[in-house]
């Protein structure tokens, strides 16, 4: 006889079955929330992490091209669309800013924290932005109604203001406040080492009608009319160029799947991706396979991103390579017209200071190995390609008389050296020859020769003006025949 039929809803025939599910959009709005609560979790722990490399000394900025409403819109829940938690643009509408997400977020957050904790309980706690374009400095500031005991701190003057920032210091538990505040007293002491690691700093005013805290720091304004990112309009619609090929080295299956939706979101079709690292081979290999692509399309560009910690078994062994270390190695065997098509990068969950300093020094550049929104992945990566691609739009003919000039001054750096060292390397004409050597690692460290030309300015980097080092013949030797083989063979 078939389901019992209930009466219409919306011209549509439902049945009792289908009523007790729960309608579609409420499903997709829980999903939603479950992926907030996940993120935020997430945040917690590496804001944490960071805030440790911060307090340690060793937490290096990771300045990006930020969309600044929005990260502070979605730092605090409802933040930007409740009647209690207001963020306010005073920047002429526009909010893109280099920036380090992580710091902002952290500063953000804590300031907001303590509005809660120490301003009118549910009162407006409102956050503004601005930029003072004369003296490029980034302006974020988060103002509360008075609380508890608010007219002791303003009577404190210049006291209060003080020693808000002071390791230790607990102005409400010494104010007697009337509701019991758990607290370090450490919050606004960290906050404002974060801001010393941006080269700004943090301050707080108590006024008779509300307080406000003011973080600064020098920045730079982008605006959507950016020349760099004029094809897409702004960073959350970049895309790479068509023809792009991207390849990615992971020996974790659900991590090769994460980066085929990476390239995806990066506009890199399936067909142009490459996705490495179930074998030994295809990670030993894939050096061949970035020198194969290049010389099959000799007008591409190419993505790169590589795990840091690859696990792979060889000869019934397990085996640990850094990714880091076999891109760098890879880099080094590359015409510079060939590196000059290629943006690889080093992606790991290891992100402190001097690990990223070792992924910047070993390739172009450090991904984070985070779960990330479509729109976040396209503003790291446009940052990241702009940042390595910026001289695509001058005229070949311009970068083939740059190359020139740079060969001609090479080779007469080169030969300098060349003339000294022949005449005898001794310690009263070591001086001279260590300053022409430097005006050679000079010229070495252009940005159109190759990483394989920029260990050898490292190498003579080494060498102190005080004495000859040791093994210096065969220093020279490897310098010069580098220098002959990768910029002046066949010019």
């Amino acid at each position: 006889r078939g389901e019992p039929k209930l009466p219409e809803v919306d011209g549509t025939s439902t049945t009792e079955s289908s009523l007790s599910k729960p309608p579609f959009g409420l499903f997709n709005k829980r999903i939603d929330e479950m992926d907030w609560v996940l993120h935020e979790i997430l945040d917690t722990v590496m804001a944490e992490a960071m805030a440790r490399d911060v307090i340690h000394g060793v937490y290096r900025p990771k300045l990006e091209r930020l969309n600044v409403m929005h990260t502070l819109e979605t730092s605090v829940i409802d933040g930007g669309s409740s009647n209690r938690f207001k963020v306010v643009n005073n920047s002429d509408e526009n909010s893109f800013f280099l920036l380090d997400s992580q710091l902002l977020k952290y500063i953000h957050r804590n300031a907001v924290s303590n509005a809660c904790k120490y301003g009118q309980e549910g009162g407006l706690v409102t956050t503004s932005v601005s930029f003072d374009r004369e003296t490029q400095e980034f302006l974020l500031q988060v103002s509360n109604l008075p609380g508890p005991s608010h007219d002791e701190l303003v009577s404190m003057g210049p006291e209060a203001t003080e020693g808000v920032f002071k390791q230790g210091r607990r102005l409400h538990a010494e104010l007697q406040m009337g509701k019991p505040i758990v607290s370090s007293g450490d919050g606004a002491w960290i906050m404002n080492k974060c801001a010393k690691t941006l080269k700004g700093e943090c301050s707080i005013s108590f006024s008779s009608d509300h307080t406000t805290f003011t973080f600064r720091c020098p920045s730079k304004e982008f605006t959507e009319l950016d020349d760099t990112l004029r094809p897409w309009g702004k960073p959350s619609n970049f895309t790479v160029p068509e023809g792009t090929w991207a390849i990615a080295v992971d020996d974790s299956l659900i991590q090769r799947k994460l980066l085929g939706k990476l390239f995806e979101n990066a506009g890199v079709p399936k067909d142009h991706c490459l996705l490495l690292g179930k074998t030994s081979q295809e990670i030993r290999g894939f050096g061949g396979t970035v020198k194969r692509l290049l010389n099959e399309d000799p007008e591409c560009k190419m993505l790169i991103l590589m795990d840091e910690n690859l696990d792979m078994t060889e000869n019934g062994r397990d085996v640990l390579l850094s990714g880091s270390r076999a891109l760098h190695e890879m880099l080094l065997e590359l015409d510079p017209s060939e590196e000059r098509r290629i943006l690889a990068l080093i992606r790991s969950a290891n992100d402190s200071g001097e690990d990223v300093e070792v992924y910047t020094n070993r390739s172009h550049g450090f991904f984070p190995k985070t779960p990330m929104k479509r729109d976040r992945v396209r503003e790291m990566l446009s940052l990241l390609w702009i940042r390595r691609f910026h001289n695509d739009t001058e005229d070949a003919s311009t970068m083939t008389e740059q190359e020139e000039i740079l060969r001609k001054d090479v080779a007469k750096a080169l030969f300098l050296c060349s003339s000294l060292i022949s005449d005898g390397v001794t310690i009263s004409r070591w001086p001279k020859i260590c300053n022409a050597l430097w005006d050679l690692k000079t010229k070495l460290e252009h940005d159109l020769l190759s990483r394989r030309v920029h260990s050898m300015a490292e190498l003579i980097g080494g060498m102190q003006k005080s004495g000859v080092p040791g093994n210096f013949d065969v220093k020279w030797k490897l310098i010069r025949e580098t220098v002959d083989d990768a910029v002046l063979k066949n010019w």
